[in-house]
């Protein structure tokens, strides 16, 4: 079967069947083989050319309809920007850069090239740390390297009364958690900080938990990236020297030993390749994904 089906109805109206969606077509007079071919010119690389093209429908249609029962008209000048948008991601571009939109444990959030995309292993972490602290209340967090905001936002969302600091060194990546925040009303006092200045530190304050997803991938492993990752998404968020790729894992371990509080965690995502075994003062807990893949550290305070 094509992958949309279409009917003719009275007075020429048009109604599309896509994914078990429908598709009001009143305002266009081409036939309905036309978005067919359209579709047929996504990235045959992709293996849902069907869901990249429902996405590109929403964004062009400003998320006034949900992705999972459509009902939308689409013009010509729909039809240009969506081919455009096709044509981006057909030259490697993200999807979720081209819609300024990643979806995250629930929630929309906006994404730009000073952002990285979150991961679904991200989202591991989040419900982790969340599902281990969700009965205690006004717990003060401290997260690394906010990007998007994702990961404090979310805490927030579901950790009762949390109070939540969350540093990232790039001004722009600020930017966008604010916006973030305020349009899923979580109240996060995000910095911008460079969080490698020790000198620092001592503006921060004693927190209960220590969350990040720092930049972990060695220099030499950037061969085995794929493409679009390295061409859009900032390589501040991504890549580490290959001579200290535990730097910000033991820069962030040597805070919490004179800023987590008595009973407190640390919680990271890392990679699946190498893994921090020890460190003097803490007691280290490697965990897997749901792939199997080691890719969680727990340290508290030995």
């Amino acid at each position: 079967m094509n992958p949309i089906h279409f009917i003719l109805i009275c007075k020429n109206n048009l109604i599309s069947r896509f994914k078990g969606a429908s598709i009001d077509l009143c305002r266009t007079n081409y036939l309905s083989m036309n978005f067919a071919q359209i579709i047929a010119t996504i990235n045959s690389d992709y293996d849902n050319p069907q869901a990249v093209f429902r996405e590109l429908v929403r964004n062009v249609l400003n998320n006034k309809v949900r992705a999972d029962e459509l009902d939308y008209s689409l013009d010509e000048a729909d039809l240009a920007l969506i081919r455009g948008q096709i044509e981006r991601f057909n030259q490697g571009e993200p999807l979720q850069y081209i819609t300024g939109k990643a979806y995250f444990y629930r929630y929309e959030f906006e994404v730009n090239e000073d952002t990285l995309i979150p991961r679904p292993e991200t989202e591991e972490l989040v419900d982790m740390v969340i599902e281990e602290n969700r009965q205690k209340s006004g717990l003060r967090i401290l997260e690394i390297g906010t990007g998007s905001g994702c990961i404090p936002i979310s805490l927030f969302l579901n950790l009762e009364g949390a109070s939540i600091t969350s540093l990232d060194i790039s001004a722009k990546a600020i930017e966008v958690a604010q916006r973030n925040a305020d349009i899923l009303n979580a109240h996060i006092d995000f910095v911008v900080f460079d969080f490698l200045d020790a000198s620092r530190w001592g503006e921060l304050g004693e927190f209960d938990l220590i969350v990040s997803n720092p930049p972990y991938i060695p220099m030499s492993r950037s061969h085995d990236m794929e493409e679009h990752v390295k061409s859009y998404e900032p390589s501040i968020a991504l890549f580490v020297e290959d001579d200290d790729a535990f730097l910000f894992y033991k820069k962030t371990l040597d805070f919490a030993r004179t800023h987590l509080k008595q009973g407190g965690m640390v919680y990271f995502e890392t990679s699946q390749y190498e893994q921090l075994e020890q460190y003097d003062g803490f007691i280290l807990s490697s965990l897997k994904d749901m792939s199997g893949n080691l890719r969680f550290l727990k340290a508290g305070l030995g």
